[in-house]
């Protein structure tokens, strides 16, 4: 928390000239060491939550419910790409493959943005403060 503030004052209008990484903690640590600490609320621990551990899970539960939406298989996960293709399977119809074509472009758009939207808040959060992005 305390790099990622100092990065975002940084790459800011709040430094310039020389000694920016001097003036960039002094702005950090202006209300003393544990200041960047305190803007840490309820969307950065959600996004750190879907950042480093769920990211996989909210990727599959978009996968599942836009295949049931748009009537295709879902993408295979964990075990099942070990085993080999179900060759007595019925060839897709260019409607289906359309279909799936769309499903296996929508479904990570779908999750990054549901994860980038939770994360934007967050960053704003622990930059501006809680108080002002309650």
């Amino acid at each position: 928390m305390p790099l990622e503030r100092l990065a975002m004052v940084l790459n800011s209008s709040q430094v310039s000239g020389q000694g920016q990484l001097s003036q960039a903690a002094k702005i950090v640590f202006a209300d003393g060491a544990m200041a960047p600490f305190r803007t840490v609320g309820r969307a950065s621990l959600v996004a750190w939550f879907l950042q480093y551990s769920v990211m996989g899970c909210v990727f599959q539960v978009c996968d599942r419910a836009l295949s049931r939406l748009l009537g295709v298989r879902c993408i295979p996960y964990g075990e099942e790409l070990m085993r080999r293709p179900d060759e007595s399977a019925a060839p897709m119809s260019p409607s289906e493959q359309a279909r799936a074509a769309g499903k296996v472009v929508l479904a990570p758009l779908l999750s990054g943005c549901i994860e980038s939207s939770v994360s934007n808040r967050a960053e704003a959060q622990r930059f501006y403060g809680i108080d002002k992005l309650a």
